[in-house]
């Protein structure tokens, strides 16, 4: 199946149709303030609650696999106080991808972002904003 920007799909190069709709999203995974396991097949988007304390996220990869590719993106509207975060780490891993506090590098708040991507049977960070560290398995 081979699909243009024109609207249109070809199946086999034998037909071709008009596609009209709307795009749609799933809605986004929201989180409250505690330590989290998610999957990717729960949202690609997660919307995390301003943190009191250290917080854990845990991306599974092994107990819901994912597909190579498949992204989530961590959003942090309003940070808590300094030394709060949350550590985004893969299922099974030791150490963290990053942590995520919605500070910039010099004590400004910022929305924190950040998207991990599967790559290679790992998840992977892609890029961020209001990042505090960089783990060793980014």
């Amino acid at each position: 199946v081979y699909i243009n920007s024109g609207g249109t799909f070809t199946c086999q190069g034998t037909s071709k149709a008009y596609l009209q709709g709307k795009t749609m999203w799933p809605d986004p995974q929201r989180l409250t303030n505690a330590d989290h396991t998610i999957s990717v097949h729960d949202g690609t988007r997660v919307i995390l609650a301003t943190p009191t304390a250290a917080r854990t996220i845990t991306v599974e990869q092994a107990t819901d696999p994912p597909i190579n590719g498949e992204r989530i993106d961590f959003e942090l509207y309003q940070p808590g106080g300094v030394g709060t975060y949350y550590e985004i780490k893969r299922e099974g891993s030791g150490n963290y991808i990053a942590r995520l506090d919605g500070y910039d590098g010099g004590g400004n708040i910022v929305q924190g972002r950040c998207s991990i991507q599967f790559e290679g049977g790992v998840w992977r960070l892609m890029g961020g904003i209001g990042l505090s560290a960089i783990g060793t398995d980014a």
